[in-house]
């Protein structure tokens, strides 16, 4: 968050009151009115990695006794289920202070949702000071990812990863066509985890075809249409170093449910994936080992197949 200098705001405030006034205040003047009170800046940012924001609200002056601070919540966001104030309802200031901290919490709410929510946050008029017209900020929520998702999964309406496959544990080969086990799927970042990437189609119901899962699983009466494939959490990226290009990628464990077509009167079933790899955002490749668990269809617990999922088509 880009916090204002208190230097500055402190010059702002009183040429607020000098304007106000009407006519210049000898400096002594001044200090036996009551002291200027607001924000520092009228947008902030709230992490929903559990970070707790720290936002502070300026004094022209030092308090010469004890206030209470009282605030007006409005905005999309929920105190209590996305958001505590960690200070109750009311900020107590201790005299002699010029830069009391309001301390805000993302809580652990797992809604996808929260990223389009908003928090705004008005003080109130005080008795014992005068109130700025920097008296509302507003506080987005975000994640702040590490790697650069952009490169897999890009800020667009259909953003393509490339895959492809030995459908097996030996080597992904070269080329492009079906002997690579060329698929594509809908890459985007998650919505309520860090440097993790989802793969399925913003429109329910509809599928994408992820790990060429389509392909694999067409003997088992799936179909494009049908099989409604969304992974919302599939991969998480972990820089090998602060400021990092590359770093090794980690398949979150969990069952991928599948539709077979309704003409077949068959019921759902569930695969399970895990595994590990690497990822390069200079040549735009994950590289993974994925282990299935196909029993629930009768296949193997622990069937390795390799995948290069990348940024760009082959040419």
């Amino acid at each position: 968050m880009k916090v204002t200098s208190p230097y500055a705001l402190l010059l702002l405030l009183a040429g607020l009151l000098l304007w106000a006034s009407g006519c210049p205040e000898r400096e002594e003047e001044l200090n036996l009115q009551p002291p200027i009170f607001g924000f520092g800046e009228t947008d902030a940012t709230l992490s929903l990695a559990g970070d707790t924001l720290l936002l502070p609200i300026y004094f022209s002056r030092a308090l010469a006794e004890d206030v209470e601070l009282s605030f007006d919540l409005g905005g999309t966001a929920q105190v209590g289920q996305d958001f505590t104030l960690l200070d109750g309802p009311e900020l107590f200031v201790a005299a002699g202070t010029d830069l009391p901290v309001l301390r805000l919490l993302a809580n652990n709410n797992p809604d996808p949702t929260r990223l389009d929510r908003y928090i705004d946050l008005r003080l109130l008029p005080n008795p014992s000071l005068r109130l700025s017209n920097r008296d509302s900020t507003r506080i987005i929520f975000s994640l702040p990812h590490t790697a650069n998702l952009s490169v897999f999964a890009p800020n667009e309406p259909f953003p393509q990863l490339w895959g492809y496959t030995s459908f097996g544990a030996e080597p992904v080969p070269p080329g492009r066509g079906l002997q690579a086990g060329a698929h594509f799927c809908f890459a985007h970042p998650s919505r309520t985890q860090t440097n993790v990437i989802g793969l399925y189609n913003t429109e329910p119901g509809n599928s994408t075809n992820a790990l060429n899962m389509h392909r694999l699983y067409a003997d088992y009466e799936v179909s494009t249409g049908s099989a409604n494939i969304r992974i919302p959490e599939f991969v998480r990226l972990t820089p090998s170093s602060v400021g990092s290009t590359t770093g090794t990628a980690e398949v979150i464990p969990q069952r991928v449910t599948i539709t077979r077509r309704a003409a077949s009167g068959l019921p759902p079933f569930t695969v399970g994936i895990s595994g590990s790899g690497t990822y390069n955002e200079n040549t735009g490749v994950i590289s993974l080992d994925i282990y299935f668990d196909e029993t629930e269809i009768g296949g193997e617990p622990n069937k390795l197949r390799r995948y290069s999922l990348e940024a760009n088509e082959r040419q």
